[in-house]
């Protein structure tokens, strides 16, 4: 229709499995937008969990692990491969002027304030402020995993792990990959733990930690390590962390409980061993920019990391998929030669 404003294709989840690909009004590009060809989108956790119901934010716009091609915007970066954040930031709180802008996006003046990240779709405008131009170009899956290796960075960055020190990672799947992969470039060792009652299997093609254990191992004072960064997170895990830390060591915990809950903790070991505890939620810009580059830098390892891919009509498949192997990232392709609607 002469007239009426651009539209895209985005996904919508509307209930437990069911998701609606709608055609949705493309917002204009202010001076400070752009506008980008979606490439590839990564679903992660909050999208497996909209899908089977364990999250019932309805309706609610995913995908935040987002890589595309600036097709509108300044003229510099037009035709530019870039890797996108999503997160809100406002930019001016307390929060974004200390550099703890990861936190800004959880306060109560951004979050949630539209349908969500609205990644999920074959075009997207967004801030310039939240892309990050890749050096060079890479595949656009591995584009998409810049957003949650720079959530590993934030991570290992709340550690203060350095080169020649030791780690443990408890837990599997492609964000445990990521901690050894970030953490081997770092020069830490790497330890990983896999829980065999509910493994994927050690024998997943992803990426090797230099060591590989059980946690019944763990949990026995096989390991004795610097730090410890808890993947999947239960009772036994966060047992198997104290243990395997050392005295006046670190233990993050980067991912979100597995069950809802309290999870117990040792006080009287954290403080007899004066282990510091603590937590990681999201990235900040800094992170994310580090990320850019690293990404870049580790194609042909991160590749391993790349599962299946599907296009954006077969979302539902997609997502039933993700779900059933969560070892390696599913990722949604829209297609590259698909423009706004006029």
């Amino acid at each position: 229709m002469i007239g009426s404003a651009p539209r895209r294709r985005v996904v919508t989840f509307v209930g437990p499995h069911q998701v609606a690909i709608e055609k949705a009004p493309l917002p204009a590009c202010g001076e400070d937008d752009v506008r980008l060809e979606v490439s590839a989108v990564g679903l992660c956790t909050p999208e497996m969990r909209l899908w089977r119901g364990t999250r019932t934010s309805y309706p609610w716009r995913g995908g935040h692990e987002v890589a595309g091609t600036v097709v509108a915007g300044p003229d510099r970066i037009v035709g530019h491969q870039v890797a996108v954040t999503l997160a809100p930031r406002c930019g001016s709180c307390s929060l974004c002027r200390r550099g703890l802008d990861n936190h800004c996006a959880y306060s109560t003046e951004t979050r949630d304030r539209d349908l969500g990240p609205g990644g999920l779709a074959d075009s997207l405008v967004t801030a310039i402020g939240n892309l990050e131009v890749l050096p060079a170009p890479v595949p656009g899956r591995i584009a998409a995993l810049t957003e949650p290796l720079a959530c590993v960075l934030h991570s290992i960055g709340r550690s203060a792990l350095t080169a020649g020190d030791e780690a443990v990672v408890l837990g599997e799947g492609t964000m445990s990959s990521l901690h050894v992969f970030a953490l081997r470039r770092a020069g830490v060792q790497t330890v990983r733990v896999f829980d065999p009652r509910r493994t994927i299997g050690p024998s997943v093609a992803t990426i090797a930690a230099d060591e590989e254990i059980n946690l019944d191992e763990a949990r026995a004072g096989r390991v004795s390590v610097d730090g410890a960064f808890i993947i999947g997170v239960d009772q036994d895990t966060v047992a198997g962390a104290l243990v395997a830390v050392r005295r006046a060591g670190v233990v993050v915990t980067y991912g979100s409980p597995s069950s809802p809950g309290p999870i117990g903790v040792d006080l009287e070991a954290i403080r007899r061993s004066e282990l510091d505890l603590r937590g990681s939620v999201s990235h900040t810009r800094r992170d994310f920019a580090a990320a850019a580059e690293l990404v870049v830098d580790g194609v042909a390892e991160l590749a391993a990391l790349c599962g299946a891919s599907f296009s954006l009509a077969a979302t539902p498949e997609a997502l039933e998929h993700a779900v059933a192997n969560p070892g390696r990232r599913t990722h949604v392709l829209p297609p590259l030669d698909h423009r706004p609607e006029e």
